[in-house]
């Protein structure tokens, strides 16, 4: 693909709260006597929608793939053939700013990027011997007055002129577009699977409501003047039943010219999340930060602002941003204006297919199933972020702790990929990363569980889907990272700065009870461990003896320094050191019977329930699995007592929540992926799908555990991501004392029985278990005297 590399836009202004500037649009016209074969490739930043003759044919929502422009510049080509007509033809492109030019982006210095400026786009339409560029387009500003991807959007409608896209728009009076600077990112076709509206949904619920800031942060939160017209606290709140990515579409009736209509977007109610007690929208979860971080001002805090025309009807919905609700309170609607069908859903999201499906007896199990793909798909937004209603950022600590759940239910590795293209550009020539990707230079520092997503993320898409060319692409990065990290050891031996087990269950965000020591350095010794084996399966035999002997020299000192040897203790004694100790191979073998009795003790002292962070998460219920306490993992996940996943679901949760915090305190974001964990494990664990890639074939491991509380579980996996894939498939059911499982295994994929040694069956598959669909009745093993 040949790569327009001329940059031009509307302007030089950036835009501001105090300050904004409408989001331009750029139209070329030209005759056309014989329609013929015709392409057009586009790099719009910061975001683009595209139109040929006034249709809307951008590839997805915020296109398109969103990088650092200095870092990589992604292109996207269209075949636009059936779109041009004989006679006058127009390419019309509006801009957003995306997260070139974000005002809202400030905590992460996006505001301050070296290569902020105003959108700009190149382009390049070639059709036989038609053929013109970005430089000979006409620009001119549009109704939408102020955009920014997480602070929302404003359009005054009484600035529309007509439909500017279509080829019979008089763009006389626009302006000739100005040259404007080249990024200096590297050119890329963009692959990756766009983001695309899912759902439309209609409003489960409407009902006065009010908005309110606690008196805690009323103080706090930056402010800018607040016109008449935007005082109001009270209006009408549309209740979707779920939390979802997108936007809000309005349609108002009988409308004053100037009328100004708020979409004030939030995932939570008053003090109750299920909204069943309060009809108040939290402003401070709406894009405002308990916890010191203020991110956006009043006005500009995860909202929308349309301005009417006052015509008949209008319909409206906006392009350049996305938010996170399951709420939207609709200010400044006169009596009558308040319709079931005045504000719609639109859902979006990068439209991933499954890969996973999963039920139970369970009502609450598959609630929290449903929940967490939710979760996932919803902060999947081109890449994994953090939250849709406030960060949007692609956190690595996000990423590493989620990256097997997601490639176990989803098929995201594409997009994953590319992530990892940023993640490498942001590397430092020491070899430090970055806490997000992309960056304008922002997050450094923060430690091995972060910065290991350079590792984690390429050892789970080589082991979930037998792909080595992940292994190449990123083997560099991963061995300048380890010996950086190499060079951090203090003293001890030990990694010990960096975030640690980060959101502990009831405790304050980052004072976990595991020390940073303990959990930088296991972490570090894990990443070892997994690198040396992906060097390893790619012939870089050198390097691989060379990490691995790091992973023992990381696990010595962690022996020596943080455990008490021969007892299976860790010094810290809390669930996330214990967990993590066992799960991954501190303790020798002699010293994890008492090791695991130890971490049963400390659930014991805690009443049953879990204390960890995403880090002793990502690892305590798969711990208690395989020492045989499924049926305890899956109490402390479902109770409906705090702390638990349970408890979410008990107080309106339709995602997973940032904090396991009581109702009635911090809640933050709820929409969190990286609790996620559990969806791998009720696939691996409970239903008994251990679907892995050796030396490049599929090969399963067939596994159920049978807690008593569950009488069936079932999954199925697909293969590959076409629709028509085969699916390997297990269902388990009880039969008296007896389970009875049935495996449908798709040809060309090796299996084997690796069911829990406290149960037999009469078929003799120690060889493996044969294609095809199979029964086998289970029976509990005869306990020994």
């Amino acid at each position: 693909m040949r790569f327009p590399d001329r940059f031009f836009a509307a302007g030089t202004e950036c835009s501001t709260f105090e300050k904004p500037v409408p989001a331009p649009c750029f139209r070329k016209s030209f005759t056309c006597a014989e329609p013929g074969e015709a392409s057009l490739v586009i790099c719009g930043l910061g975001v683009y929608e595209l139109f040929v003759n006034g249709a809307r044919i951008t590839r997805g929502r915020l296109s398109s793939y969103i990088s650092n422009p200095d870092q990589l510049l992604y292109y996207d080509r269209y075949d636009v053939t059936d779109h041009i007509r004989r006679g006058k033809n127009t390419v019309a492109v509006m801009l957003g700013g995306g997260m070139l030019d974000c005002p809202g982006g400030l905590v992460w210095d996006f505001d301050r990027a070296p290569y902020r400026s105003a959108p700009k786009f190149a382009l390049r339409f070639t059709m036989g011997e038609t053929s013109f560029d970005a430089g000979e387009f006409v620009a001119a500003p549009t109704p939408t007055i102020f955009n920014d991807l997480r602070a929302g959007e404003w359009y005054d409608a009484r600035l529309y002129s007509g439909d500017v896209t279509a080829p019979e728009y008089d763009d006389g009076g626009w302006r000739p577009v100005i040259p404007a600077q080249t990024p200096k990112g590297t050119k890329k076709c963009n692959e990756t699977v766009p983001m695309r509206v899912t759902d439309v949904l209609t409003a489960r619920r409407v009902r006065p409501g009010r908005i309110s800031i606690l008196p805690a942060l009323e103080e706090k939160i930056p402010r800018l003047a607040v016109p008449e017209d935007e005082a109001a606290t009270e209006g009408i709140l549309y209740d979707f039943g779920v939390n979802i990515t997108g936007v809000c579409r309005l349609r108002i009736r009988g409308a004053r010219p100037g009328q100004k209509i708020i979409l004030q977007y939030g995932e939570i109610l008053g003090d109750d999340p299920s909204g069943d007690a309060d009809a108040t929208v939290r402003e401070e979860d709406s894009g405002l930060d308990l916890r010191g971080f203020h991110f956006l001002p009043h006005r500009y805090n995860n909202r929308d602002v349309y301005i009417c025309r006052g015509d008949a009807e209008e319909t409206w919905e906006p392009y350049f941003t996305h938010h996170g609700f399951r709420y939207c309170l609709v200010l400044g609607l006169d009596g009558g204006q308040a319709q079931p069908d005045t504000v719609t859903a639109v859902v979006f999201h990068t439209d991933l297919a499954r890969r996973a499906e999963f039920s139970c007896s369970d009502p609450v199990v598959n609630a929290l199933w449903d929940a967490g793909i939710r979760t996932d798909l919803g902060n999947f937004c081109h890449f994994p972020t953090d939250c849709p209603h406030r960060e949007k950022n692609g956190w690595t600590g996000d990423a590493a702790v989620s990256a097997e759940q997601m490639l176990t239910v989803l098929y995201c590795e594409e997009n994953l990929r590319e992530w990892l293209c940023s993640l490498r550009c942001a590397m430092k020539e020491n070899g430090e990363l970055p806490g997000i990707a992309p960056t304008a230079g922002w997050g450094y520092g923060l430690g091995p569980a972060w910065d290991g997503a350079i590792i984690e993320v390429p050892y789970r898409i080589w082991r979930l889907r037998g792909d080595t060319a992940i292994i190449r692409e990123n083997a560099d990065a991963v061995v300048r990272y380890l010996r950086f990290l190499w060079g951090m050891r203090t003293e001890r031996g030990l990694i010990e700065y960096g975030l640690g087990d980060w959101c502990p269950a009831g405790g304050e965000v980052d004072k976990p009870k595991a020390s940073v020591a303990f959990t930088s350095s296991v972490t570090a010794m894990q990443l070892c461990r997994k690198a040396a084996a992906m060097l390893a399966a790619v012939g870089m035999a050198e390097e691989s003896a060379e990490i691995a002997a790091a992973a023992d020299a990381f696990r010595a000192a962690i022996r020596r320094e943080l455990t008490d040897p021969g007892t299976g203790v860790t010094r810290d004694r809390c669930q996330t050191a214990q967990a993590m100790a066992l799960c991954y191979g501190v303790f020798d073998a002699s010293e994890e019977k008492n090791a695991f009795r130890v971490l049963l003790d400390l659930i014991g002292e805690n009443g049953g329930s879990f204390d960890c962070g995403i880090l002793g998460m990502r690892v305590l219920f798969r711990v208690l699995s395989r020492f045989g306490q499924t049926d305890l993992a899956l109490r402390m996940i479902t109770k409906p007592d705090f702390p638990s996943y349970g408890y979410w679901l008990a107080h309106g949760a339709t995602t997973f929540w940032e904090l396991f915090s009581p109702i009635g305190c911090e809640q933050s974001s709820c929409n969190h992926h990286f609790f996620g964990d559990i969806l791998a494990w009720f696939v691996r664990d409970l239903a008994g799908i251990r679907l892995e890639y050796d030396g490049g074939a599929a090969v399963l491991r067939i596994g159920p555990r049978f807690p008593a509380s569950l009488s069936y579980a079932e999954a199925a996996v697909k293969l590959t991501a076409d629709a028509d894939a085969p699916s390997v498939r297990c269902r388990w059911r009880r039969e008296g004392d007896a389970a009875v499982l049935r495996v449908g295994i798709p040809h060309g994929v090796r299996a084997f029985l690796a069911v829990d040694g406290a149960w037999e069956g009469g078929e003799d598959f120690s060889s493996g278990v044969p294609e095809g669909e199979w029964e086998i009745r289970l029976l509990p093993r005869p306990r020994r005297l």
